[in-house]
């Protein structure tokens, strides 16, 4: 988060993790205190399913607890980047997808998991939050634009495609790729 905090102009607040790489709840709190105490209302929260380094999964439950002691109007994404082509169909019990109600949206990277080429993220939002990734600002761009640089490479969704698709064949889920 922090080229993202950099690139919209917003403060980047960085949360301890214990020995077991478990979010620090005290220093998330303390945090909060420090957040509220410089005028912040507003919180994007990421929460990471699977980090590269430690194949660490958040627990979004304890993490609610601790938002809701405090009057911030916050969002939660869910960093899946490295975990989201794996984690969901190992762990079918895993709580970081879009029932879980405080969640807003998730990434996920084709280029690590899905061996896709490199730039094949994944960006899925809750339903009716999607106008407030749009803009009408590029105009050699017809449509609303959701992308950072106003463009990307239809190659890279089609690599992702096929790749599903003959994922599901191998797997014996499907028959065919059409």
């Amino acid at each position: 988060m922090p080229k993202e905090a950099n690139i919209l102009g917003l403060p980047n607040v960085l949360i301890q993790v214990d020995e077991n790489r478990k979010i620090d709840l005290i220093d998330l709190r303390n945090q909060l205190i420090a957040s509220a105490n410089n005028g912040i209302k507003y919180l994007i929260i990421k929460l990471n399913m699977v980090t590269t380094m430690f194949g660490s999964v958040d627990n979004i439950d304890p993490v609610i607890v601790v938002l809701n002691e405090f009057y911030f109007d916050y969002k939660i994404h869910i960093d899946a980047a490295f975990g989201g082509f794996i984690y969901p169909f190992t762990n079918p019990d895993n709580p970081l997808n879009f029932s879980h109600p405080q969640i807003n949206s998730i990434t996920i990277d084709g280029h690590k998991m899905l061996q896709a080429p490199y730039g094949t993220g994944v960006f899925l939002i809750r339903k009716g939050w999607m106008s407030y990734t749009s803009s009408s600002s590029s105009k050699y761009v017809s449509g609303l634009d959701s992308t950072l640089c106003g463009s990307r490479s239809g190659a890279n969704a089609i690599a992702v495609w096929i790749i599903l698709m003959v994922m599901a064949v191998l797997a014996g889920q499907i028959t065919a790729v059409n």
